[in-house]
């Protein structure tokens, strides 16, 4: 099947946790490559921004920042890693569910994704919420106002995605299971009239198959009549044909 026909085959459910995973994904990339969780903002140290691998100022400079001792921030690094890979296995994971045969409509994957999208979101609130409260003991000088930047907001965003998808997919297990429910224990009235003109159809084939073979012993009956008829004019034919030759002693 084509691409399209399996994203319209998936159920809406799918579709749309599909969505939110991609938007998810792109915010989780955006976080973790940029240099704006946090920023300096004084124009004496130009804007200087903190990222989770750099520290970058708006000239353009940069120093690496990718091992630290400081412990909450490698704490912060590794959740936020953790966070990435969940989401982005979800996104594989999704695509196999939606796009290839084998793994369409199995549950084990959906749990799978849903397993996925809550480490994803677990990873990054984590990250957030230990960066938000201790990222001032990373300046150099704490003269300077700092204020959160964009990589923290799109981490933030990030995990609001992930949780919306995993709930998504947890909804679309519940709605199947809810369906093929309702589905075994009461009939539909379209599946009652299938059922009907089925046995419609049942009856019918049957009563044609007695009218066939009354025929076929009434055919039957006809043709050993006629065979009769045969033999007894035959034999009407043949007794006075006898009775007319004379004696043998006359034909002397």
């Amino acid at each position: 099947m084509g691409i399209i026909t399996c994203f319209n085959k998936a159920s809406l459910f799918t579709r749309v946790a599909f969505l939110l995973l991609f938007l998810a994904s792109v915010s989780s990339w955006i976080a973790f490559c940029t240099t704006s969780w946090s920023y300096i903002n004084s124009s004496s140290i130009n804007f200087q921004g903190y990222g989770l691998w750099r520290i970058c100022a708006k000239s353009g400079s940069c120093s690496l920042f990718d091992g630290t001792r400081n412990d909450w921030f490698a704490g912060v690094q590794a959740c936020e890693i953790f966070g990435f890979m969940g989401i982005n296995v979800a996104v594989l994971l999704i695509l196999l569910y939606i796009f290839v045969t084998r793994f369409q409509n199995n549950t084990e994957a959906r749990v799978a994704i849903i397993i996925s999208c809550f480490f994803g979101v677990a990873g990054h609130l984590t990250a957030v919420i230990v960066y938000g409260a201790m990222r001032t003991s990373l300046y150099s000088t704490r003269d300077n106002p700092d204020a959160l930047g964009f990589s923290f907001g799109f981490a933030v965003v990030a995990a609001f995605f992930s949780l919306a998808s995993g709930a998504v997919c947890l909804l679309d297990i519940d709605y199947e299971q809810t369906s093929e429910t309702r589905l075994m224990a009461v009939p539909t009235e379209y599946q009652a009239e299938q059922q009907y003109r089925a046995t419609e159809v049942i009856s019918h084939l049957r009563r044609k198959e007695a009218k066939q073979s009354k025929g076929r012993k009434l055919q039957q009956l006809d043709e050993d009549g006629e065979v009769r008829c045969d033999c007894l004019e035959l034999s009407a034919w043949i007794t006075p044909a006898v009775h007319k030759q004379p004696p043998v002693s006359e034909m002397d």
